[in-house]
């Protein structure tokens, strides 16, 4: 059926498809034990006052969003680099920008060589 070359996908193939995949395991784990125990910091404290509730909600929520948000830009800069929709440049990204670019995979960003905004495309770093 197949073509004993063509069996195996090329190796950027196969990286890409596990880091998309790791990425949605990521983001599906996250999601759930942030919303999980924000719901279960709800339920346990019925009998609190608002004022208490809302306090635990923002000490749980905020501190897991932005360490979680931390952990995925540090994963995400380190298995991706971008590639300049306009000159093809492809370039690195620090965490930090990971974090505040706007997008998903693909970041609206500025190149380093021609320095102008688009939508970069992610693409998967090659293990050496």
């Amino acid at each position: 059926m197949f073509n004993k070359e063509k069996e195996k996908p090329p190796i950027e193939h196969r990286n890409n498809l596990r880091n998309r995949i790791l990425l949605f395991i990521y983001l599906s784990i996250f999601t759930f034990v942030t919303v999980g125990g924000m719901l279960l910091i709800a339920f346990l404290s019925k009998d609190l006052s608002k004022l208490v509730r809302v306090f635990l909600l923002i000490t749980y929520g905020v501190p897991s969003w932005i360490v979680g948000g931390l952990l995925y830009a540090r994963w995400k800069t380190k298995h991706f680099a971008y590639r300049c929709a306009r000159c093809g440049h492809e370039f690195d990204i620090s965490p930090w920008t990971c974090m505040i670019a706007v997008g998903g995979l693909d970041q609206y960003l500025r190149c380093p060589k021609c320095h102008k905004r688009s939508w970069a495309t992610a693409i998967d770093k090659i293990e050496k």
